[in-house]
């Protein structure tokens, strides 16, 4: 059930209970078999509105541990070979670099390959308005308008398994203690503030399957929108013109180079064409040199 069902589950429970407080009282009935017909209606009224709320209770455990459960999903062929290229190279980084990748306008996601036998990555998702690179380095005080899920990306068997290990709700869910503007505690209904949490955590769990179809075994095929122009080998900051097309930086491409699944084209496409269809740019004849042979990764069909 998504946040919409619950949101029709919910109300179809206010109307039934609505019904249920509008209907005359038992001994206000004048006739015996008005009594009774006024019962059975409370009764199969009371029946409906109990396994709605068994129900409404069950999915929202469900939901809770949804988000926190071990999900297989395929692997990703990008970051797999990226993380081997690391990883695996003479001279591997100190330090793991952070990739800050925008899957949508407001959906990014920080990436960082480990060096270890279970655990491939170490990840954090970020979903809300105002998105940008600096949001993943700033203090979380400064962007609550976000919500985050923090996850690791496990080896499975023939896939790769996503654990959820901690989530923040963003402010807009508001699942704190209505306040006054003179800061003065507002009362609520019985159960309103558990209505909200309960929604945020329906939320955490589309954010959990946003991010797996998001990240599909295909994903970077027709390039990838970075949040901050850094090196995806050693993270560093790029800063000339084709550093910045390739994603690495020219120190890690002597080392690293070719192998990098970074730029791809298929028999038709010169370097030009690709990089023209991804970022908007017409290569000059020197730079098209530069991008073209090793820099290109072959056509594989």
């Amino acid at each position: 059930m998504n946040t919409s069902q619950n949101n029709n589950t919910a109300v179809e429970l206010a109307e039934l209970k609505a019904e249920m407080d509008g209907l005359p009282h038992y001994f206000d009935a004048e006739t015996e078999k008005e009594r009774n017909a006024l019962w059975d209606k409370r009764r199969a009224l009371g029946k409906e509105i109990r396994a709605i709320e068994k129900a409404l209770e069950a999915e929202k455990k469900n939901h809770k541990n949804q988000v926190w459960a071990a999900t297989s999903m395929p692997a990703v062929m990008f970051f797999d070979e990226l993380r081997a290229v690391i990883i695996g190279g003479d001279d591997p980084p100190k330090r793991m670099p952070k990739w800050r990748l925008k899957l949508a306008d407001d959906l990014g996601v920080e990436i960082q390959p480990k060096d270890s036998a279970r655990v491939l990555f170490d990840c954090r998702a970020l979903e809300g308005r105002y998105l940008d690179a600096e949001s993943f380095t700033e203090k979380r005080d400064d962007h609550r308008q976000l919500r985050q899920l923090n996850f690791r990306i496990l080896h499975g068997d023939g896939c790769w398994i996503f654990k959820a290990s901690a989530g923040q709700y963003s402010s807009d869910d508001q699942t704190g203690h209505k306040v006054d503007e003179n800061k003065r505690l507002i009362q609520e209904p019985i159960g309103a503030r558990q209505a909200r949490i309960d929604a945020a955590d329906i939320r955490l769990l589309d954010l959990k399957n946003r991010i797996i179809a998001a990240l599909t075994p295909e994903f970077c095929s027709d390039g990838i929108a970075l949040l901050s122009q850094n090196c995806l080998i050693c993270g560093h900051g790029l800063k000339d013109p084709v550093s910045r097309m390739r994603l690495i930086g020219p120190e890690c491409w002597g080392k690293a180079g070719v192998n990098a699944p970074i730029l791809i084209r298929t028999s038709d496409q010169t370097a030009s064409d690709v990089v023209e269809r991804r970022y908007g740019l017409r290569l000059t004849e020197a730079g098209e040199k530069m991008l073209s042979g090793s820099t290109l990764k072959p056509d594989s069909a």
